[in-house]
Parts: C-alpha cells; structure tokens; sequence
C-alpha cells in the first residue's frame, strides 16, 4: 500500500487536495454569506423597531395635544373621529412593535420596552403590558433605570 501512494503523481495528489480546499472555502463563504445577512436584517429590524417607537412616543404627544386643546369637549360625538383615528394608529403601532419582537427576536433597551408596554397599557390592556415592563426590568442596566422601569406597574 505505501508503494503504491509512493507511486502516485503529484498532479494525482494535488487535484483532490485542491477541489477539498475549494469545496471548504465554497461552503465557509455561503456560511459566512447567510450570517452576513441574519445581521443585516436583524440591524434593519432594530432600526425598524426604533421608529416604531419613537412613532408610539409622538402619537402620545399628539394625542395629549389634541386632548388639551380639546378640553372637555373630547368626549363628544362629533370628534370621535379623531380618537378613532388616534387609537387605530396607536393599535398599528403596537402590533408592528410586538411583530418585530417577536419575528426577529431583536435586542431591544429597557425604554424600548417601556414604550410599548405603555402604549398597551394606555390602549386598555394593561395585563399585557405587566409582560413589557417585566422585560424592561430586567434589562434595566441602573438603580435609576431600574425604577423607572417599575414605575409603571408597581401598583399591579
């Protein structure tokens, strides 16, 4: 058997050498490719989920606006359109935030989560929202962050 191998030419020797290397090298840059783009979408999906809620904090400003100018006359029939207009977003809003939570599974900061869980909370779930602010006190990184984060749902 080692006669044999001794035999052999070094072209013989070099061409499976070189098709193995190339089918290494093929493999590891489609792995490389596919991890590449998992974080590319998971960058997107971040930056997604970071106008979603800064959208959510807008709408609550708006919200609170509108509310003021209106004063008493907010409950009326004639600017339903208005809240329903207001909530609707406010529901698209919370349900694009949770799809990209729970499709990409992103990293989100502790005020992320506080954002949406107050927007649940404030379209009248506020079972649903325990879950958010839970999630934000566990990444609260300070004492202060830490509280803040509680501050919400303390009483529940």
């Amino acid at each position: 058997m080692l006669d044999s191998l001794l035999e052999l030419k070094l072209s013989d020797i070099l061409g499976p050498a070189v098709a193995a290397a190339s089918a290494l090298v093929a493999v590891s840059s489609v792995l490389v490719n596919a991890r590449w783009k998992e974080r590319e979408q998971s960058k997107a999906a971040r930056d997604d989920f970071q106008r979603t809620a800064e959208a959510l904090v807008d709408l609550r400003q708006e919200r609170e606006r509108v509310r003021r100018e209106l004063g008493d006359n907010w409950g009326l029939s004639r600017y339903a359109t208005t809240r329903v207009a207001l909530n609707e977003k406010r529901e698209l809003l919370i349900a694009k935030a949770r799809l990209l939570l729970e499709t990409y599974r992103i990293d989100v900061s502790d005020i992320g989560y506080v954002v949406v869980g107050g927007a649940i909370d404030e379209a009248g779930r506020p079972a649903e929202a325990v879950e958010f602010y839970r999630r934000a006190v566990s990444l609260a990184a300070t004492p202060f962050a830490h509280a803040m984060a509680q501050r919400p749902w303390a009483g529940r």
